[in-house]
């Protein structure tokens, strides 16, 4: 099975696998934990191929997805391949490393 893990949509992260798309916008805070839940589901093998487009975008999706590839590369043990979005082909990749694009924008906390 491939499965690919795309993260640099405006508003939300997709992945796609046997012909489904599935959207978890970035705004919810689980976002990150339903996509391991649905990865979990699908019981990924050595046998499968995880794909991951490592930016540029939202800094946190990018930052997630490039955590839960790496997670999955460690604990299934599957291809990992990795590509920046203005990229056309997928290379294969020991660890995933995120692209930003720029540098983050963090400001400072206004609470006292």
């Amino acid at each position: 099975m491939i499965l690919t893990l795309n993260p640099t949509h405006a508003d939300f992260t997709t992945i796609e696998f046997l012909g489904k798309i599935l959207k978890f916008p970035h705004a919810r805070r689980d976002g990150g934990s339903a996509i391991i839940r649905i990865l979990a589901k699908l019981k990924i093998s050595a046998r499968d191929e995880l794909r991951v487009v490592v930016g540029p975008g939202n800094f946190s999706a990018i930052r997630t997805a490039s955590l839960i590839g790496n997670a999955v590369k460690f604990l299934a043990n599957c291809r990992l391949l990795a590509r920046r979005k203005d990229e056309k082909n997928f290379r294969e990749v020991g660890i995933l490393q995120p692209f930003y694009g720029r540098a983050p924008s963090i400001t400072v906390s206004r609470r006292n």
